[in-house]
């Protein structure tokens, strides 16, 4: 099942899309209301949602933007009926001309989410009670098994069913579709408890660098915890203007290590007492813990 909303955008902008920067926002908008359900912390109109068991992290997907974009282009005013996505859209009006589109992908998705504190949200399985009261494009970012998002935005330029004035038009579209009637939007449970197959929590689960530890997204920080590491050393550049991310200012930060961490199979550290296993001429630093 799918919904609609509304959103602005810029004059003149036949084949506009969003930035980098502004599908980075939109993902955040997103992936925050998520996270707060996922932790149980979301407030839905003064009730404190239970935690999410399966919420999945939600990802930017070129190929489902390019469909989103493609929608958006023909200034629609209903849905587009793509069986295998979920769709949410969104229409701004303005009596003057936008200067720029890229805000309407994070006031789309905010707008989205108000459902949730104007309707209030009662039921985390999506019966036709919860689909009809009001927060259907809210139910669709919240979608635990969603994990893809591509939006596209339009200038519609003027109105005439709405006074003249200028209209922006804005798509979403979810893969894997949300909405589904009797289904549920999450699973009620402990944290990451009941993850997908091939989805992960990132934390901290062995001292040893295997495989799985490596390609779970921890390893920038296991190397800062690489017990026989004990050099560093870091540089900093000004890259300039990057043509890549919407000409925004570009600074660069690489850190090295010696002795280089790291290695697969390897300990990242030895558990034990506290500096019982200091290397050769390494003393321990009682204040720090550390074998200095």
């Amino acid at each position: 099942m799918k919904f609609a909303l509304c959103c602005l955008a810029i004059i003149g902008c036949v084949n506009a899309q969003f930035s980098a920067t502004a599908q980075a926002a939109i993902v955040k908008a997103h992936n925050d209301l998520r996270s707060a359900i996922a932790k149980g912390t979301y407030d839905a109109a003064g009730t404190i949602e239970p935690p999410a068991a399966n919420m999945r992290k939600m990802k930017w997907d070129t190929t489902v933007a390019a469909s989103a974009q493609k929608y958006a282009n023909l200034c629609p005013d209903d849905h587009s009926g793509y069986p295998d996505l979920g769709e949410n859209l969104y229409w701004s009006w303005s009596s003057s001309a936008p200067t720029s589109l890229d805000k309407f992908g994070v006031a789309a998705s905010q707008s989205w989410e108000q459902e949730f504190q104007d309707y209030g949200w009662y039921s985390t399985t999506l019966d036709e009670d919860t689909f009809n009261s009001g927060i259907g494009h809210a139910t669709q970012m919240a979608w635990a098994e969603t994990n893809l998002i591509g939006c596209g935005v339009k200038n519609c330029g003027r109105d005439a069913s709405s006074s003249n004035m200028y209209k922006v038009a804005v798509v979403c579209q979810y893969k894997s579709a949300g909405n589904m009637i009797d289904g549920d939007i999450y699973q009620p449970g402990d944290t990451c408890s009941f993850c997908s197959s091939g989805f992960k929590y990132y934390g901290w689960y062995s001292t040893t660098l295997d495989e799985d530890t490596f390609n779970s997204g921890i390893g920038h920080a296991t190397q800062m915890a690489w017990a026989e590491t004990n050099l560093i050393g870091c540089g900093v550049k000004n890259c300039g203007r990057d043509a890549s991310s919407s000409n925004m200012y570009k600074v660069a930060v690489v850190c090295q290590y010696k002795s280089a961490g790291n290695m697969i199979d390897g300990d990242i550290y030895q558990p034990g007492d506290t500096c019982s296993f200091c290397s050769s001429g390494f003393k321990c630093e009682t204040a720090s813990g550390l074998c200095a």
